[in-house]
């Protein structure tokens, strides 16, 4: 990389003012899609496990650093857990 791709290519990088939103793991977390305005889209800092309501958004670390978040949970995984739950209250 020459001179001037270096001198491009950091001024791509450059931050100005606003720290970046990470959100992979939100678009395949069950707990991103809940109702309008807030909790319903994984770009924005509430879901329904950090509530509007609660005003407590998604922690710094999970929303702009790409952290794991503890509550992460995928469809697979959900249904998965209905499974285990259901079979523990058939066997009773």
């Amino acid at each position: 990389m020459d001179k001037k791709e270096k001198a491009m290519q950091e001024k791509l990088n450059e931050r100005w003012g606003c720290l970046p939103i990470t959100v992979e793991q939100c678009r395949t977390c069950v707990w991103s899609k809940g109702p309008a305005p807030f909790e319903d889209a994984p770009e924005k800092n509430y879901c329904l496990v950090y509530r509007k309501k609660d005003i407590i958004g998604k922690p710094d670390d999970v929303y702009h650093e790409g952290a794991e978040c503890e509550y992460h949970m995928t469809e697979a995984e959900k249904k998965a857990a209905e499974e285990r739950i259901k079979k523990r209250f058939e066997n009773r």
